[in-house]
Order: structure tokens, then sequence, then C-alpha cells
């Protein structure tokens, strides 16, 4: 859900820019205690948790990434027309199967 609402928002910040050229990019990562996802975009604003009334129909994404996520934030970028990446991590518990699983494939 989490790398769902990142991708989401950095699409939707991308197209307010350049609708027909709006590149976004993804990296998923793990060292075998965390695991990190980072989206960038074109756009230069940064992203705002935003406080919102219970019928409010969108706006919860950032909310969401902070609820399911160990911690997340933001720095700006200027790669390749890239202006900001948006990351979220999770801390895997010891002996997660994640961490089997890596050790078995690399080993």
């Amino acid at each position: 859900m989490v790398i769902s609402e990142l991708v989401t928002n950095a699409v939707a910040a991308s197209a307010e820019l350049r609708p027909a050229v709006a590149p976004v990019l993804m990296w998923l990562g793990s060292d075998r205690r965390h695991v990190l996802a980072a989206v960038a975009d074109t756009n230069l604003q940064p992203p705002m948790r935003l406080s919102l009334g219970p019928d409010a129909e969108r706006g919860r994404g950032l909310a969401l990434v902070e609820a399911l996520s160990s911690r997340w934030g933001w720095h700006p970028a200027s790669t390749g027309g890239l202006r900001k990446f948006i990351w979220a991590e999770w801390h895997l518990p010891s002996g997660s199967p994640t961490s089997s699983y890596r050790t078995a494939v690399s080993g």
C-alpha cells in the first residue's frame, strides 16, 4: 500500500507539470535489516501531509505512508529531470523470511 501511494503521488505530481512526458522512477532495496522504497518525480513541491475531515475522498496518502512505515522523508533531486525523492523505510524483524530468502539466493 505504501509503494502504491508513493508512486501514485509521484505520477500525479509529475503530470501536473509535464503531462506529455512525466518521468517517475522507483527503487526498492534491502540490507537484510531494512527495506527502503524511494520514488522520484519531476515536481519541486515538497510532499505535504494534510489534515482532512472525515468526509474527504482524497489526500490521505502521506498519512498512510507514515502509519505503515518505520519512517519516511524526502529530499530534493537534480538528475535526469527529476526534482525530488520521497522514501519510506521498514525495519525487518531478525530472522524474518526476507533475511532467509536473500541469504539463500545470494549464498
